[in-house]
C-alpha cells in the first residue's frame, strides 16, 4: 500500500512539473520586458543623435543649429568644435520638473557622451554613459558604444551600437538588457537636419526578466527605429526569442508606430502585447 501510495505521489509530482512548465511556456511578460527594454535604449539613442547631429560644435564647421528641445535642463560642451576628442552633457535636470519633453516623457538625470572625431563621419566612436537617468517612472542604467563603421555602396551609414549593463527598475519590473546591433541609415543623410533619419538594425540582445527568465533574441529581417517614432517598427521581420528549458517566440512588430507587437509560440497561436513606454 505505501508503495502505490508512493508511485501515486510522484506520478502527481511529474504531472504538477509538465503543468508548470506549460504554464511557463504561455507566459509572455518575458518577451514584454525584452521589447520595453528595446525601446527604451533606441529611444536614447535617437535623442543622442538627434542633437549630436544638430549642434554645430559636434559636426564640421559650417552648419548651424536651430536645436530646440525644452526637454533638455542644459547642454553642456567641455571642448572646442575642431578639437578630435569632444565631450557632450545632455542634462535633463530633475523628474517631475516643470520641463516637458516633446513625446510627453518625463525625463531627468544625465547623459554623458564621449566623442572620437566628427559626427556623424565614417569611423567616429561615441561612448555613452547614463547618471541617474530616469523616464517617467523607469530607473535606467547602462553604456554605450556607438561606432560609425563606413558608408556602403547605396552611400547609407552603417554603424555597430553595443549595449553593455543595461538595467531598467521601476515598482513593476527589473530588466537586464544587453544588444550587438548592426545598424544601417536607410534615410535622412542630409546634414544637419536630422528629423527624417530613418535607421534599419538587426542583430542579437540579451538578458533577464522581471519574473527571473533569461533570454537571447535574434533580430532578423527588416526593423526600424527613427526619430520621428519612439517605438520601433518592422516589416517582413521576426525577433526569435529563447528562453531556456521554453519553445522560442516569435515577436513581429507593425509597421506603423504604434506600442503594440505580437507574439506567438507552440502553445500561443497570436498575443498582444503592449509595450508599457
Amino acid at each position: 500500500m505505501k508503495q502505490a501510495i508512493s508511485i501515486l505521489l510522484i506520478a502527481l509530482s511529474f504531472a504538477s512539473c509538465r503543468d508548470s512548465v506549460r504554464d511557463n511556456d504561455t507566459d509572455t511578460s518575458t518577451a514584454r520586458d525584452h521589447m520595453l527594454a528595446q525601446t527604451v535604449f533606441l529611444d536614447i539613442m535617437r535623442h543622442v543623435h538627434q542633437i549630436a547631429i544638430e549642434d554645430s560644435l559636434l559636426v564640421k564647421a559650417g552648419f548651424t543649429s536651430d536645436l530646440q528641445d525644452d526637454c533638455l535642463d542644459t547642454i553642456y560642451f567641455t571642448t572646442s568644435p575642431t578639437a578630435r576628442y569632444k565631450v557632450l552633457w545632455l542634462d535633463y535636470g530633475k523628474v517631475n520638473a516643470s520641463i516637458g519633453c516633446e513625446d510627453f516623457k518625463d525625463r531627468g538625470g544625465r547623459l554623458n557622451i564621449t566623442i572620437d572625431g566628427f559626427y556623424p563621419d565614417d569611423f567616429t566612436f561615441l561612448e555613452i554613459n547614463l547618471f541617474s537617468y530616469a523616464v517617467d517612472s523607469l530607473s535606467i542604467e547602462g553604456s554605450f558604444q556607438y561606432t560609425l563603421i563606413g558608408t556602403n555602396a547605396a552611400g547609407e551609414k552603417e554603424y555597430n551600437l553595443v549595449v553593455k549593463d543595461g538595467f531598467i527598475s521601476s515598482p513593476k519590473c527589473k530588466i537586464v538588457w544587453n544588444c550587438d546591433y548592426f545598424v544601417v541609415q536607410t534615410e535622412g543623410n542630409d546634414l544637419p537636419k536630422p528629423f527624417d533619419d530613418v535607421f534599419r538594425f538587426e542583430g542579437t540582445s540579451s538578458g533577464r526578466g522581471t519574473s527571473g527568465s533569461s533570454f537571447e533574441v535574434e533580430t532578423q529581417g527588416n526593423w526600424f527605429y527613427d526619430l520621428q517614432c519612439i517605438y520601433p517598427y518592422g516589416t517582413n521581420g521576426v525577433q526569435v526569442m529563447e528562453i531556456p528549458d521554453l519553445s522560442s517566440r516569435f515577436i513581429t512588430f507593425s509597421d506603423e508606430c504604434v506600442s503594440t507587437a505580437k507574439m506567438r509560440n507552440i502553445n500561443i497561436p497570436s498575443a498582444d502585447l503592449e509595450i508599457d513606454y
